[in-house]
């Protein structure tokens, strides 16, 4: 018997930082037993369940059904598991594209490539054996992704019910230097607590992520709307009609996002085209408001959220231009903001002191390498 199966047992991959936020969205999509643990949550969900946070869950990068688990001490071990304990063709054909993604710490086997490799071969082996021809493998052109983690030598084999990593939501076909995760964007604005009852601004929009999310979030999209392929379809126990049923549920609870609701601008022309050219391939993407303009030239603001992700001056001759755009970003939360929430994510703590005004809190966020601040503002 899978391991899955045992106690309907799942795993949800987060970005590090994001576990809590994770455990809460996981939990309101009905999911029970949620444990943190680094860079994700395990639960259990019946299938019902268990479709929906696929569809719904806008925070997870993954979804994964543990297969088996297993002490592995060494890459002779690996292989030979993989070749005999598990039944490839009863998951997939010989016809199909695999891929496996991995990840190994602080364990006997130091690369994950190498342990990737071995996985690979031992799965074409047994093909070979078995049908007398090997599977192509493809991370690319994947029908189904396999996911090996080896933590302190304890190593699990899953399958990802999502595919390719959830933050590629589909929607970005422009960018800029440095885009926000979609992931981390939903992150932070479900930190936000914006519910849609006032209006969410980005006046520095970049290429539009807090602004996409937003509509997401507010019109009800499920994360999988632009993609394609359905990989929860490899789970051996996968009920085709339970997947429609939910699926009707969740396109029935779509709403139209109002106009004047979701505001984005930047400075940058190059940044209000990718956010526009983004934004037109989600329904109502064209009732987001944007502007190509500096923040400063903002008249006012009154009783809205407020969300921004402003440079960090990572090269050092930015920095200068960075302390001064922090300054003027406090100026104008300070003087032109008013009965709003604020919320910064700023590159670091030593730029957050530069706005000048005391945050209600701030939290630590991991943003691909980097590690940032997230600061709340109550502006009166």
């Amino acid at each position: 018997m899978f391991e899955y199966k045992k106690e309907n047992k799942y795993f949800a991959q987060v970005t590090g930082s994001l576990e809590d936020l994770a455990k809460k969205e996981l939990l309101e999509l009905g999911a029970e037993k949620v444990i943190t643990s680094n860079r994700g949550c395990h639960f259990t969900a019946d299938e019902k369940t268990l479709y929906r946070i696929i569809q719904m869950a806008r925070i997870p990068q993954r979804i994964l059904a543990p297969l088996m688990k297993f002490k592995c001490m060494s890459v002779n071990y690996l292989s030979i598991v993989c070749y005999k304990d598990i039944h490839w063709s009863q998951l997939f054909k010989l016809t199909d594209k695999f891929g496996i993604v991995c990840n190994v710490k602080d364990s006997n086997i130091k690369n994950s490539l190498y342990a990737s490799q071995i996985m690979k071969d031992s799965i074409c082996d047994q093909f070979r054996d078995m049908k007398g021809e090997r599977p192509d493998f493809s991370i690319k052109e994947a029908n189904i992704i396999f996911n090996l983690h080896i933590n302190e030598n304890n190593a699990t084999i899953s399958i990802d019910l999502c595919g390719e990593s959830m933050h590629k939501r589909g929607y970005r076909v422009d960018t800029v230097r440095a885009p926000l995760q979609e992931t981390v964007a939903a992150a932070l604005l479900k930190e936000t607590e914006w519910d849609g009852e006032n209006k969410l601004i980005d006046f520095m929009c970049g290429s539009g992520t807090f602004l996409a999310e937003g509509l997401m979030s507010y019109c009800k999209l499920p994360v999988d709307f632009l993609r394609k392929d359905n990989h929860a379809r490899n789970l051996p126990t996968y009920n085709k009609e339970i997947w429609k049923e939910v699926k009707t549920e969740v396109m029935g609870n779509i709403r139209k996002l109002p106009e004047n609701l979701i505001y984005g601008n930047d400075v940058s022309p190059t940044s209000v085209v990718a956010s526009l050219e983004n934004l037109k391939n989600l329904p109502n993407g064209d009732n987001v408001n944007l502007d190509n303009r500096n923040f400063k030239n903002i008249k006012f603001i009154k009783d809205a959220t407020i969300i921004v992700n402003p440079p960090y001056g990572v090269r050092l001759k930015d920095m200068k231009s960075t302390l001064q755009l922090y300054s003027d970003l406090g100026d104008f939360l300070k003087q032109k903001c008013s009965g709003c929430n604020a919320f910064v994510l700023a590159g670091s703590r030593e730029l957050l002191k530069e706005i000048r005004l005391k945050p209600s809190w701030t939290k630590t966020i991991k943003n691909g390498n980097l590690e940032t601040v997230f600061a709340k503002y109550e502006l009166y």
